[in-house]
Order: C-alpha cells, then structure tokens, then sequence
C-alpha cells in the first residue's frame, strides 16, 4: 500500500472537473464543500478526507480509484480505458453504455456457439 499522492488527487479532481465544464463553485455546491476548499484541495494545498474524496468522486460520477490513481485490472488496461471512456457522460449516458455493454456480453455468450 502506497502513500496518499493529493497532489494528484487534487490534480484529476480538476481536470475532471473542466472536462465537464463545471465551476470549482458547482462542484463544491455538488459534493457539500466550499468553493474554496475545493480550490485548496485541487492545488494540493489541503488534503482532503477520505469522506470528502468520496463525496467529490460522487458528484463527479467517477470510480474514486480513478481519482486516488489506483486503478486497477487483472486483465490489462481494459478498465481504466473504460473508466476514462466513461469519465465524461452524463449519468444517462453512462447507463446507457453499460447497459449495451451487458447486453452485448450476455449476446456474446448465448451465441457462443456460432462461434467457428
């Protein structure tokens, strides 16, 4: 287990943040937080808790993995791909594309059989 980089975390925070176009003050108003601490946070001038992290990562729709850099996948860079394919949808978006993805695997192994 690593040490916390905030740095880093208040880093992503940010360009999550931009990537939606959100304000530091929306993001704030989002996850229960000042607009200033989260300014703190964002420039590695405070250390956010884990609670806070967690709140931000919520109003922001991510994986707090994502956000802590641990992300994470036994099967290559498939999720993380993923996660950043993800990162930037709505939350309609979001179930959308997941509910294809299930459905086209469930698809996958019903015709298994096809297959050759």
């Amino acid at each position: 287990m690593g040490l916390v980089n905030y740095c880093r975390i208040g880093k992503t925070i940010r360009e999550v943040r931009l990537k939606r176009g959100w304000s530091q003050a929306r993001l704030a108003e989002m996850a229960g937080v000042s607009a200033q601490y989260l300014s703190r946070i964002e420039t590695g001038k405070k250390q956010a808790s884990l609670q806070v992290v967690c709140e931000i990562a919520q109003a922001l729709q991510v994986s707090i993995d994502l956000l802590t850099g641990n992300e994470r996948s036994d099967r290559g860079e498939e999720m993380p791909v993923a996660g950043r394919i993800l990162s930037d949808c709505s939350e309609y978006e979001r179930q959308v594309l997941l509910d294809i993805l299930e459905a086209s695997k469930q698809s996958l192994r019903v015709n298994a059989r096809y297959r050759e």
